[in-house]
């Protein structure tokens, strides 16, 4: 069987540092081999620079080639031209950035939009998805770069003089960029919509689709079966480095603002043990609010890796007889500061143990920041674990959606 593909690369001669361009080539879809003749489409609106992320769509007999270009950062657009026949030629519209927020003010609240996607939907109404950074701290979130969706309408050029009058989708027509907020326009009913769980509890023998590893999960580093109502988490000798696989699990972070806790019990006994909260950008650039056996004593510990730097302690506190292999954790993030709590019992009040600037997890790059739960014996060969029964996760401001 064979296919069609879309694809970029750079022009055989470039005539600048990312230069790029648009083929279409079959593809056997049993060997996974390219076949036949390629055929260039299109070097985009604004001479290729960096022309990617293709994708062609069929409609009203004619083909949309819908592309990327500017870069990811704040030139990022939305192209797109078309044709009525698939290998082109390809006639771009004169109306491009059908969207991108080059125009706007470095400081408008969302920047670097781009690389977009179209979808039908069974009404007949089109929407868009594509990306963008929100702009918070530096121009730039925790959250990294994040999924965006818009209404899209379809729109006949009104010009006499030309022969074609193409049909060109016009994004959120009323302003023509990313709102904050826009009035209902999903086919979704309420009632079958699942929100993400606010709280998670471990009573399956299963983690729910949210949660996430860093990389492939390590062999036996945890279960949900071995206690009861619990994830258990085992000491792993890996520890947080670049490119290898640690015991760690989390979640996405969706909003600036939010408040994440968890109950654990935790019997350490070697020095080395470790078990607690960690919030994550990159492998290099994380933070561990957690406990550590350390010279025959248990610590309570706030752990920092900046970019770039090497981790080191904020601050502990050698708990003594106070910890009874119980403890609840949790971190607040508002106005762009983390705080940082503990208590020892359920009915304890909450004590605060330090405070930061939440940009230590400041995205810059693609990815955002996860929030979760970290195990490791920092070496040393242990069978020792830590059981969660409770990890909490509320937005104080509710994540960016429609209105109704």
């Amino acid at each position: 069987m064979v296919r069609s593909t879309t694809w970029n690369h750079a022009p055989e001669n470039p005539n600048f540092q990312g230069e790029g361009e648009i083929w279409i080539q079959e593809l056997d879809s049993t060997s996974f081999q390219l076949v036949g003749e390629r055929h260039f489409l299109w070097r985009g609106a604004c001479q290729g620079t960096w022309a990617e992320g293709p994708h062609i769509y069929k409609k009203d007999g004619w083909y949309y080639l819908l592309i990327a270009e500017g870069g990811t950062s704040f030139n990022h657009a939305v192209m797109i031209a078309a044709s009525n026949n698939i290998t082109g030629p390809y006639d771009a519209n004169d109306r491009n950035p059908i969207l991108s927020t080059r125009h706007l003010s470095y400081d408008y609240w969302i920047n670097s939009t781009g690389h977009a996607d179209m979808v039908e939907l069974p009404n007949g109404e089109w929407r868009m998805v594509c990306l963008g950074i929100r702009n918070e701290v530096n121009r730039a979130s925790n959250m990294g770069r994040e999924t965006l969706i818009l209404p899209v309408k379809w729109e006949r050029e009104p010009y006499w003089w030309k022969e074609i009058k193409y049909n060109w989708p016009v994004c959120n027509p009323s302003t023509g960029k990313i709102e904050k907020n826009y009035s209902y326009f999903l086919p979704i009913k309420d009632s079958i919509y699942v929100p993400t769980p606010r709280e998670y509890e471990f009573q399956e023998n299963y983690l729910s689709k949210d949660w996430t590893h860093r990389r492939v999960p390590l062999e036996n580093s945890y279960d949900l079966t071995t206690n009861s109502g619990y994830l258990t988490m085992y000491c792993k000798e890996p520890t947080i480095k670049e490119r290898t696989g640690y015991n760690f699990m989390g979640i996405k972070q969706k909003e600036t603002n939010f408040e994440v806790s968890t109950t654990m019990r935790f019997k350490p006994t070697l020095d080395g043990e470790e078990a607690g909260l960690c919030l994550i950008q990159k492998d290099d650039n994380y933070l561990l609010f957690d406990v550590k056996r350390e010279d025959k004593e248990n610590v309570l510990q706030l752990v920092i890796n900046d970019k770039k730097k090497n981790p080191i302690i904020k601050k502990d506190l050698v708990m003594g007889k106070k910890f009874k292999n119980y403890i609840e954790l949790k971190v607040i993030a508002k106005d762009n500061t983390y705080q940082y709590y503990f208590r020892y019992q359920s009915n304890d009040l909450w004590e605060l143990f330090e405070t930061t600037n939440s940009d230590i997890l400041l995205s810059e790059g693609y990815t955002g920041a996860h929030l979760g739960l970290y195990a490791t014996s920092n070496g040393t060969k242990s069978i020792n674990f830590a059981a969660f029964d409770v990890f909490k996760l509320e937005y104080s401001s509710p994540p960016l959606k429609l209105k109704k």
